[in-house]
């Protein structure tokens, strides 16, 4: 596989680079990280380490966000 041929540094520069905002959660649903993608739309401060997802998200977009994470 070719992440198995990646280093660390070379996967944070892949991830960092995405034309894409990542959010990473746990198996607690807590959220333990981001990519700093530039023109990020959704700012998040570091206070979210730690949260449960659905703590840092408007009530009118959780359910959105809950079908994401339930299809991943």
């Amino acid at each position: 596989m070719l992440f198995d041929n990646m280093g660390p540094e070379m996967v944070k520069a892949l991830i960092e680079t995405l034309p894409a905002e990542i959010t990473v959660i746990n198996a607690a649903d807590e959220v333990v990280g981001w990519n700093k993608h530039e023109t990020r739309l959704f700012k998040r401060p570091m206070t979210a380490i730690g949260m449960n997802f659905r703590q840092c998200h408007p009530e009118h977009s959780l359910a959105m966000v809950e079908k994401l994470v339930g299809e991943m």
